[in-house]
């Protein structure tokens, strides 16, 4: 038996998918760089001391109080960052449909990446399920492509991302959604 035919493997993505110059995504600390730079940011003392340990999301909520940039601004620019076209052909994203795919109803795989690529590169967007809305991951219940930590679209606020510190917790602390999706998996 093949595991990949029967649909027993499933493929997790990270951010490194989605950066480079095929794609045009930055990496996370990238992102926090360019949320600083277009808004003409400085960090201060808590937030240098947040990048200078590579708390990246410590530093985004951060960003996010009142009286900095604020909540919905950060989101703003974030899914403003994200929701360019790719400029290429997206060959790495479309060999990752392919080999994610089984039979004739759907996928496994699944993304921590905000970004639109995947859909970008093939997948229809009924077969798109992101948090918090998680599928049941059994391969007799689920077929998609999951967006682990949220997907941009238009008219969406950004809420629904994993983002900051406080994002985490909520994703895999306090409401836990991704952590029952990744143990149930």
């Amino acid at each position: 038996m093949n595991e990949l035919d029967d649909g027993n493997v499933v493929f997790f993505c990270g951010a490194g998918v989605s950066m480079g110059p095929e794609s045009d995504l930055p990496s996370f600390d990238g992102l926090v760089d360019h949320v600083y730079s277009r808004h003409h940011l400085k960090p201060d003392a808590v937030e240098q001391a947040a990048l200078r340990r590579c708390e990246f999301d410590k530093a985004l909520g951060l960003l996010a109080r009142p009286g900095r940039l604020g909540e919905q601004q950060l989101r703003r620019t974030v899914i403003e960052r994200l929701f360019s076209p790719a400029t290429r052909r997206l060959t790495t994203h479309k060999a990752l449909i392919t080999l994610s795919s089984h039979g004739t109803t759907g996928l496994r795989l699944v993304t921590t990446n905000f970004d639109n690529r995947f859909i970008e590169a093939g997948v229809d967007e009924g077969h798109v399920d992101a948090a918090p809305m998680l599928p049941l991951p059994k391969p007799h219940a689920w077929s998609s492509l999951v967006h682990l930590h949220g997907h941009i679209s238009r008219g969406v606020d950004g809420t629904n991302l994993v983002l900051t510190a406080a994002d985490f917790g909520r994703a895999y602390l306090s409401e836990r959604w991704a952590s029952r999706f990744i143990a149930e998996l």
